[in-house]
């Protein structure tokens, strides 16, 4: 399929200056340094899903260098979400194209597309359940609160949640309206698809295949993390944040004992992490995304002349 099939649905959320978001809305404030954890944490929740974690690791750069995936994705995400409308339907159009290309042989003769609306949903659901997560996480002086606390967040991103399942290539009303029910969906997509044993495609695989082709922003990224902040505390810390995030029957299989580590160890390291990350700016949002930092420097200047 050449172009998505929700992209009058997604021009129509598309404010002509400020891109996708409200931006002043809880989706913005958190776009913070952290983010690329997030994105990590996510694709090793993902990992648990057969099908997504076949095609991700066969069929994608995920496979060979995810960080640089990380980064492209970033950068495409930016482009949607804070985009003017050109930008904004022409990174959205790209995303697409690069889904439609992705697909999978599975070991029955079943062939996978990354761009199949259920694996595009729990793709979408676990990006905002880790988000949530991170955020409660570094918020949090105990963890005690920590579920109630990650539900709120997650039902303040799921209302702006529209004009990006459209830029993403999720149907117009495939997934539940409801928070609740939507993550109800994603727990049995998981748990039909989960395959029990993922030490192939663990965490700390996937960061030791950082590659000597990185170039540009992911070199810079690549050196920032491995020089300054050893990839122990990567993994502890994106572990933390996908235990958090998971449903309760991957939490009892994958991790019987409990979460990866103890929750004040990443109240300490989630800090290194924001200094060891790229330089944030304008409202807290990366030198490395010029869209969202294109709309914060706008509402800066907006608010200024009030």
């Amino acid at each position: 399929m050449s172009e998505l099939p929700t992209l009058e649905d997604f021009r129509s959320h598309i404010d002509a200056y400020h891109g996708l978001f409200d931006p002043h809305g809880e989706l913005t404030k958190t776009q913070d340094r952290t983010h690329a954890f997030s994105i990590l944490a996510g694709a090793f929740l993902n990992s648990f899903h057969g099908k997504m974690s076949r095609v991700l690791n066969e069929r994608t750069i995920a496979g060979v260098d995810p960080l640089k995936r990380t980064v492209q994705t970033l950068g495409i995400l930016d482009e949607i979400e804070y985009g003017e409308e050109a930008t904004a339907v022409s990174a959205a159009q790209r995303l697409w194209r690069i889904h439609s290309h992705a697909t999978a042989t599975m070991d029955d003769g079943t062939t996978v597309s990354a761009a199949d609306p259920d694996l595009l949903g729990v793709a979408f659901i676990t990006g905002f359940r880790c988000t949530a997560a991170l955020h409660v996480l570094e918020d949090s002086k105990g963890l005690h609160d920590f579920d109630d606390r990650s539900r709120e967040l997650f039902h303040a991103y799921w209302v702006e949640r529209h004009g990006l399942m459209a830029g993403v290539g999720i149907p117009s009303g495939y997934l539940p309206e409801s928070p609740d029910d939507a993550v109800n969906w994603w727990t049995d997509q998981l748990q039909e698809n989960a395959i029990a044993d993922a030490a192939q495609h663990t965490l700390e695989s996937m960061l030791d295949a950082f590659t000597s082709t990185a170039s540009g922003q992911v070199a810079e990224l690549k050196t920032r993390i491995t020089s300054k902040m050893v990839s122990p505390i990567v993994i502890r810390e994106c572990r933390t944040i996908a235990y958090f995030a998971a449903p309760q029957f991957l939490r009892e299989t994958v991790w019987p004992e409990g979460p990866p580590h103890l929750g004040h160890a990443a109240l300490l390291t989630l800090p290194i992490a924001n200094r060891v990350l790229p330089t944030w700016v304008a409202g807290g949002l990366s030198r490395e995304c010029p869209e969202a930092r294109r709309v914060m420097l706008l509402v800066a200047e907006e608010d200024a002349t009030a």
